[in-house]
């Protein structure tokens, strides 16, 4: 059923209140009525711009099939106009999100019909025979992306892409679990066909695999050591941190989903995996250098700095453990708030000020000011793809949401929990950009202080964001490096994506640092409904 996005953009804006709220709590780190403003109105534009990307509903989508998340609507210079597997897998756990914040409204009602046409069009899209291999074998699952009539592309491109059955793994595992923990009854019901239909589309405890998750969940247990898959910029072959780590969060809530499910054996061999993957993630931490590479391959040089990585830290680290599979979230490796990847930000915004002309206003790697001031951030150094072309890389709208969200995930960590590694030269630096120890208010604490600055380097990302968007909240990928102007693909749906998810963490970070010295415990993320499931 079609709905008119006038209404979504009404029902959206009473999504805003918590944020609009929250704001007031805590000083901008761009002070000024304009940029709070801005904030507000936010999660509301960025949402109906994803939605205009979506088939049935978005307007430039009739020739696609219901589900079908665009790239971008750019059908030249660059030609966008695909189904990728991650990307539309991102942006699909963007709207679980945003489902979760109001799940019995009609806001709500609305995203269930986008996510199980989702759903349904993967459950389609994995049994398309294409270049990378077919169903039966699997090898198809990482095929990077699709036409938008849900036939195969079958052009030269990078595959395989083996992030693709992980990331889409991850968002309807989490779409489950919050329309569990919205619909107890479902689980409960007397009638244990009408039930079981609905969960066995998503997951069914039988091989072969014929259900959408337990079909990626294999396909990564099985080929995630074979380090022949293409990276998220879909350039380089080899092992890649963020594959790996998403592969990792992957195969951990796969192996407490098939516990569920009464599939035991499946589950300690997922289990299995994901340990095998974290003994390997060290291999990409750089000891001399200090910080992570983004990935390894035979004969090729191993890559430094990337927003790769930051993606993978946001992306690649689980929710609460849950100690009936026996694996624990605190031996996740690299989650965003730890010493390895925030000095790899330190470094990599460093590196990003001095690449592109349009930092050069902030302060150089050699200046005495603080060396955190955001910047408008890019993929990795000597990166050369334009958006059409290999004329010079550029800055990147996601890669700078990104960066926020690393910060403002790490305040919500922190908040709640007593010390912070003030030895390492992320924090060490944030101290020093907030005027040392003499500046910091004794009455508040060095804590609070702190991490109310984390906020306000994590506001200047998105401030930064704000002054290279078009008049109505336009994002394409890229920002031109030299003039400030966007180039490459129009209205790239993970622009937007990005966004809405660095404003949800931003709610939580505020109300988390708000709350210090309360008693508040909080938590990384939402759990299963136990009683019910």
């Amino acid at each position: 059923m079609r709905f008119s996005l006038n209404l979504f953009r009404l029902l959206l804006s009473s999504s805003l209140s918590l944020i609009i709220l929250t704001i007031s709590l805590l000083p901008a780190f761009i002070v000024g009525e304009s940029f709070e403003n801005w904030l507000s109105a936010q999660e509301s534009s960025a949402l109906t711009k994803i939605f205009n990307n979506i088939a049935p509903y978005g307007p430039n989508l009739q020739d696609a099939l219901p589900g079908v998340s665009v790239a971008s609507p750019s059908r030249v210079h660059p030609d966008y106009y695909y189904q990728w597997t991650r990307d539309s897998a991102i942006t699909a756990l963007a709207l679980v999100h945003t489902y979760a914040s109001s799940p019995n409204s009609t806001q709500g009602f609305h995203l269930v019909e986008i996510l199980d046409a989702y759903s349904d069009l993967q459950a389609h899209l994995q049994q398309v025979t294409n270049p990378s291999g077919s169903f039966s074998g699997l090898q198809g699952l990482a095929e990077p992306k699709f036409h938008v009539n849900g036939t195969a592309f079958t052009g030269p491109w990078g595959r395989p892409q083996r992030d693709g059955p992980a990331l889409r793994a991850l968002a309807l595992i989490e779409y489950i679990r919050v329309y569990n923990a919205t619909h107890p009854a479902l689980w409960t019901s007397t009638d244990p066909p009408g039930r079981t239909a609905w969960y066995r589309h998503f997951y069914e405890a039988t091989m072969p695999a014929v259900s959408v998750i337990k079909a990626d969940l294999e396909h990564i247990s099985k080929y995630w050591n074979l380090g022949d898959g293409f990276d998220l910029w879909e350039e380089k072959q080899g092992m890649h941190l963020f594959t790996l780590m998403v592969q990792s969060k992957a195969l951990r809530e796969g192996a407490d989903l098939a516990l569920r499910f009464g599939d035991g054996g499946a589950s300690e061999w997922y289990a299995a995996q994901y340990q095998s993957i974290q003994e390997a993630l060290p291999r990409f931490y750089d000891r001399r250098a200090e910080t992570l590479t983004s990935w390894t391959g035979e004969g090729l040089d191993v890559g430094g700095l990337d927003c790769g990585n930051l993606l993978g830290a946001l992306h690649g680290h689980a929710p609460p453990s849950i100690p009936e599979t026996g694996v624990q979230t605190s031996q996740d490796l690299y989650p965003p708030w730890t010493s390895e990847i925030l000095n790899h930000l330190l470094a990599f915004v460093q590196n990003q000020r001095d690449t592109y002309p349009i930092n050069a206003d902030r302060p150089g790697i050699n200046s005495t000011a603080c060396l955190l001031s955001p910047v408008a951030i890019g993929r990795y150094p000597g990166d050369i793809y334009d958006g059409d072309g290999f004329s010079g890389g550029n800055p990147w709208f996601l890669c700078t949401a990104s960066a926020a969200e690393v910060l403002y995930r790490t305040a919500t960590h922190f908040a709640p929990r007593s010390g912070l590694p003030l030895d390492q030269p992320f924090w060490q630096e944030l101290l020093r950009c907030a005027g040392g120890l003499e500046a910091i208010d004794r009455e508040e604490g060095l804590w609070k202080a702190l991490l109310e600055e984390v906020i306000r380097r994590a506001d200047g990302f998105l401030a930064v964001m704000k002054r290279y968007q078009g008049p109505e909240g336009e994002m394409s990928e890229q920002i031109n490096g030299t003039s400030g102007e966007q180039i490459g693909a129009r209205d790239l749906t993970w622009s937007y994506g990005s966004l809405v998810e660095a404003l949800r963490w931003r709610g939580r970070a505020v109300e988390a640092v708000k709350r210090i010295g309360e008693g508040f415990e909080g938590e990384e993320g939402e759990g299963w409904n136990k009683e019910e499931l």
